[in-house]
This record gives C-alpha cells, sequence and structure tokens, in this order.
C-alpha cells in the first residue's frame, strides 16, 4: 500500500512527511482514486484552480516500480483551470517511479512561491532551489540543465505555456512524456514550480511476497503478449490505427465536419515506420515499448538535436486530419513543439483546428492572425502554437481553450468540447457508446476514462461483464460506459498503462502480492465505482449537475459520407446515405440508472453513497452542502 505522503508548501518553504490513511489506501489503492480521496477531503473543489490553495497532487500506484509490467505511469491530480471541475492527467515514461525511488509514495504541492522555485528530492532531503535561470527555458533545456545525464535523476518540469498559465499546457518529463490533460501546467505555472528532480535513492520498492508476486508478473506478462495489440503496438505504435480509424469514421476529420480523409495513410504508424522512424522507447518497467522515436533532419520541419518523441495516434489525428493536413513531417514537428513549450497535444490541436474552421467561416481575419490560416496548410500549424504559448496576439484568445474561443467569437455551439475540456480523436459518430463516455467523465471529454469503444471494436471483458456490441446500436450502450469507466478507474489507480492487458484476476492477484490486502474481483468492481462516484461527487461540490453532461452540436451533426453513413437501398433501385447519430438522452437515462444518480440535479443517490461506504459524500451531498 502507499503509505508515505510528502507535503511541500512553496509558499513557507517547507516541507513534512504525512502518513496516508491506511482505511483510504485499502478502498481507494493508488494513482487518481487517492489522489480523488486526498483532495476531495481537503475541500480541493472549492478553490480557484490558479490560486495558491490548489493542491497538485502525483500520485503513483502500490506497484509502481515495483517490476509489475507495464506500471510505470503516475497521475496529477489537481482541480482544473480550464474545466472548473476534477483535473487528472495520466503520464508515462520514468518520473513516476523515481518518485518511488527517491524514497516517496505520493507528493503534494501547495502554496505559491514568492519566486520561481525548483525541487530536488532524496530521501529525507528536499531542496529549494530559484529557478529564475530556468524561466524562458523549454523543458529540454530544462531537463538537461538539471539532470545534466546524471541516471539517477528525473526531472518533470514545465515549459513557456506552463509559465504563461496556458489551459492546455502540460507537465513533461524526459523526451515527450506528458502528464497533459485539464491544464496542470498552468497550475505548476501559477505556484511559480518550474521543475521537479527526483533522485534515486533505492532501487525499488518492498512487495508484500516478492516469490509470489514474481511469478505472477511472468504470467502476466505472457498473457499480455497474447493480445493482438501487443505486436501491433510494438510494430507501429498507437498511430498504427489511423487506418482503420479513417475507414470506421472514428478519426474526426477537418474540425469534426468531415467523414473522410484520403491523407490518413499518409499520417499513420506504417508511414511513421516507413519514413521517419529511428526506433522505439518504453516506459519504466514496460515490455510493450510503442513510444516511437522519430528524426526529421532537414526541410520546413526540422527537428533540432535529432531524434525526439514521436507523435502518438491522438496527436497524429489532432495536428492531421482534423486540420486537414497530411504531411507527416509537420506533424512530426507540431508534437515536438508541443512537448518543447509543454502543452497538451490533444486540446491544442483542437484549438488549432477550430482556429481554421473560425478563420473558414470568417471570424477569424488574416489581419487579426498575422497570416492566412488555411485548411491543409502544415505551416499554419507551428505558427498558430508559437503564438498559444506565449499567449501573443491571437494566442492570447487561443490560450484559454475552445470553450473560451466559441464564447468569444459567438457560437458555443461550434466548440468541441465538454465540460470545458476539448474532444478527443474517437468520434461518437462512429462507436455511439462514446457519447456517454464523453459527456459523464469526471474530467470532461475523455477516451481514456473508459475507452467502451475498445469493446465495441471486439475487445470485451468478461470478468468485468462487457461484451462486443454492434458500434451503430444505443441500448446497452449506457450500462457499458459505466462499467468501462468503473473497470479504468482500477487501472489509473494501480496505475497500469491502459495498453497492458491482464486478466481481471490476475491484476487482483498482482495487488494482493504486492500489497499484502486481499483484494478479490468483486474487491475491485467496487473500488472502480467507489472511485467513480467520489469523482462525481467532488464535481457536484464544484459546481457542475446534470446540465453539463452534454455534447456540442459540431460533433452531433451526421456526416453524410465516411464510415458513420449508412447506405440505404430503396424500392425504386436508388442508394440512399445517411449519417448516423449516437441517442445520447437513451444512453445517459440507461447510465444514470445503473449508476444510481439522480437525474435531476446529477447527484449520486444517498443510497448508491451509503452502499459504497461513503457516508460522509452521503452527508456533504445530500444534508445541504452540495456546492462549495
Amino acid at each position: 500500500m502507499l503509505k508515505k505522503l510528502l507535503v511541500v508548501d512553496l509558499g513557507k518553504q517547507t516541507f513534512k512527511s504525512q502518513e496516508i490513511d491506511p482505511a483510504d489506501a485499502r478502498a481507494y489503492i493508488g494513482g487518481s482514486g487517492l489522489g480523488a480521496k486526498l483532495l476531495y477531503d481537503w475541500g480541493n473543489y472549492g478553490v480557484d484552480p490558479l490560486s495558491p490553495d490548489n493542491t497538485l497532487l502525483f500520485m503513483p500506484g502500490p506497484l509502481t516500480a515495483s517490476g509489475a509490467p507495464d506500471t510505470g505511469r503516475h497521475v496529477v491530480c489537481f482541480k482544473s483551470p480550464l474545466t472548473g471541475c476534477w483535473g487528472e492527467a495520466n503520464a508515462g515514461g520514468d518520473w513516476g517511479s523515481w518518485l518511488r525511488f527517491s524514497g516517496w509514495d505520493a507528493l503534494a504541492i501547495r502554496g505559491r512561491a514568492p519566486r520561481w522555485t525548483r525541487l530536488t528530492i532524496a530521501g529525507d532531503t528536499v531542496e529549494f532551489h530559484s529557478a529564475e535561470d530556468l524561466v524562458g527555458k523549454d523543458t529540454y533545456q530544462t531537463q538537461e540543465v538539471l539532470n545534466n545525464k546524471d541516471l539517477d535523476l528525473r526531472t518533470c518540469c514545465i515549459g513557456p505555456a506552463g509559465e504563461n498559465l496556458v489551459k492546455v499546457s502540460a507537465i513533461i518529463s524526459e523526451d515527450g512524456r506528458a502528464a497533459a490533460r485539464g491544464g496542470p501546467g498552468a497550475v505548476m505555472g501559477s505556484k511559480r514550480l518550474k521543475a521537479i528532480t527526483c533522485r534515486k535513492v533505492q532501487t525499488r520498492v518492498p512487495v508484500s511476497d516478492r516469490a509470489r508476486f514474481m511469478e505472477l508478473c511472468k504470467a502476466s506478462y505472457a498473457h499480455m503478449k497474447k493480445a493482438p495489440t501487443f505486436k501491433i503496438f510494438q510494430e507501429l505504435g498507437t498511430d498504427g490505427y489511423m487506418e482503420m480509424a479513417e475507414m470506421f469514421g472514428d478519426v474526426s476529420i477537418k474540425y469534426f465536419t468531415e467523414g473522410k480523409f484520403a491523407g490518413a495513410k499518409k499520417v499513420s504508424g506504417a508511414a511513421m515506420k516507413e519514413t521517419i522512424l529511428a526506433h522505439n522507447e518504453a516506459c519504466h518497467s514496460c515490455p510493450i515499448r510503442c513510444a516511437r522515436v522519430v528524426e526529421v533532419e532537414s526541410g520546413p520541419f526540422a527537428i533540432p538535436g535529432g531524434e525526439t518523441a514521436g507523435p502518438e495516434y491522438e496527436t497524429a489525428a489532432t495536428f492531421g486530419p482534423l486540420c486537414a493536413n497530411d504531411n507527416l513531417e509537420a506533424v512530426a514537428h507540431a508534437n515536438w513543439l508541443c512537448n518543447r513549450y509543454g502543452m497538451d497535444t490533444i486540446s491544442a490541436g483542437v484549438v488549432v483546428a477550430f482556429s481554421l474552421y473560425l478563420y473558414e467561416k470568417g471570424l477569424i481575419t488574416r489581419e487579426q492572425a498575422g497570416r492566412e490560416l488555411p485548411w491543409g496548410d502544415p505551416h499554419a500549424i507551428p505558427y498558430l502554437l508559437d503564438l498559444m504559448a506565449h499567449r501573443r496576439g491571437l494566442g492570447g484568445i487561443l490560450a484559454e481553450g475552445v470553450r473560451h474561443m466559441g464564447k468569444h467569437y459567438g457560437h458555443p455551439e461550434w466548440a468541441a468540447h465538454v465540460k470545458g475540456m476539448e474532444i478527443p480523436m474517437h468520434d461518437a459518430r462512429a462507436f455511439f457508446s462514446m457519447a456517454s463516455e464523453y459527456a459523464t467523465s469526471s474530467r470532461g471529454a475523455c477516451h481514456l476514462y473508459g475507452s467502451p469503444f475498445e469493446v465495441e471494436l471486439g475487445t470485451g471483458v468478461p470478468e468485468w461483464e462487457m461484451k462486443p456490441m454492434n458500434r451503430f446500436l444505443d441500448p446497452g450502450k449506457g450500462i457499458l460506459t459505466a462499467r468501462a469507466q468503473d473497470y479504468m478507474a482500477v487501472y489509473n489507480t494501480i496505475v497500469l498503462c491502459q495498453f497492458a492487458k491482464p486478466s481481471v484476476q490476475q491484476i487482483a492477484d498482482l495487488l494482493t502480492a504486492g500489497t499484502g490486502v486481499p483484494h478479490t474481483i468483486p474487491d475491485l468492481k467496487l473500488t472502480g465505482e467507489r472511485i467513480n462516484n467520489l469523482k462525481r461527487a467532488y464535481n457536484i461540490r464544484a459546481g457542475l449537475t446534470a446540465r453539463d453532461d452534454t455534447l456540442p452540436k459540431i460533433v452531433m451533426t451526421p456526416l453524410p459520407s465516411g464510415g458513420t453513413a449508412k447506405k440505404t437501398k430503396n424500392p425504386d433501385g436508388t442508394t440512399t446515405v445517411a449519417g448516423q447519430l449516437p441517442n445520447l438522452e437513451l444512453q445517459l437515462k440507461e447510465f444514470y440508472e445503473w449508476r444510481k444518480w439522480d437525474p435531476a440535479t446529477g447527484k449520486p443517490t444517498r443510497e448508491k453513497l451509503l452502499q459504497l461506504g461513503m457516508e460522509k459524500v452521503a452527508r456533504d451531498l445530500w444534508d445541504g452542502k452540495a456546492t462549495a
């Protein structure tokens, strides 16, 4: 179990060790689940996201740094400046493991430093250093200065976007490992915290039953290798899905308005492998090695310094088809820029595409933009990213995200977001379950909060009562979404990479052997449900209601071509082609009934909260304290 929380107060320049309540560690495990419990109990839902009172939590899981396959990730929890509700950003790489190697199970950052500061953590020693000399440096320059090729050090930091409080800014570690969604970089910037460096003081964290644990790790790895996605991700990375996504109508095109894009294959994982791919890399303790490392040596999109992190599917889709761009080198360059400046590639890509859309509509003029912004122009992408990261000119509007842009330009219905968070590149018109997934996700539009589209693609999880379903049917999708969200809550609590596919029983066994606390499949189901109800309660107290469980018109307009269009033969021999749409109302009705949430307010019912052992939360929501 996670036991030892490091609490740093930047304003007072102090730190202390705080014991994590063992009952909380049993009920919520770690990662985003335990993070939600801590932030809820601290009343974090009631703070201004960019104030010193917004606690920034870095949460590994109980198996992080243990040697278990695909457990090298960590979660950053906070109140989001982009959405005003629950904030959660998941990052791979090494940094989460190094936090535990440094002698701590979790890290809480409070207050605001009097000047720009960086931290160094090594066992019981926490040092506060001036970071004034690092202000203005990008994330690569910052890490080069602080790590100085010392293999025992790992640094996470912000770039210019975080310093400038860009609301889609990220926290970056290593070569492009990003805790990105929801604006955690802006929270770190608001605290005048430039970087956190962890020094390894131990080589592995203890587990309860090492011999049994290692046996389970081997069995889990063998099981994972049998998954069809294992080899695909190794060979082509996540962008190996691009051409299939275009066929299904899953990748969003020309800012969610078109159904086909012939250039998808030019920005695919296969194209990357044949052209700019240098080699693969892996997160700590990961056998899949899905990360791409690319090299663009020359031309207008050359990347200085040689090799760099390559784009994942989401990044390739936002800077590719969503912008009607088929230039793979431009996509790789945009990914490098986002990593360098410290920005979420999903949100930044949607912001760029929305800018092109608004330019086409005449609402952004050439004079306002400083140049032409035509569809498919690969040079417009880095131009807009630079404006956004530095809040220059038009970039000051873009830096606030698409919800703000929609209001500013008088068309909120065009803003592709849920609860303020930009919609990712899995289209709800292609996989209907994604409608209720996006609408109800606690952090706003998120494809990874439950990933029910994977079940619709054919990846069932019988142990979790999730079976493949027709992607264009609505009945049962609300229930599928709720179950999938509980399943992924367990992943984000361990913290287990979502590309790993051990059986549910193996997950329970690994937790048992690793922590010494017995876990069964029913236990995990209750844990997942408890976490999602707690995050919902956090959002209710932050001021959200059932009215916020919705989708914008831009993504609920049928597309007459592509993989979401249905062909019907008419009696006269002609063929009618019409786009298909999910029935969000039906899905939400199912979802609320299954969850036992009140459809009028969106609150978890008292009955459900008591069933989950959440008595205090029940009192908070139903005894006159519904909002902060």
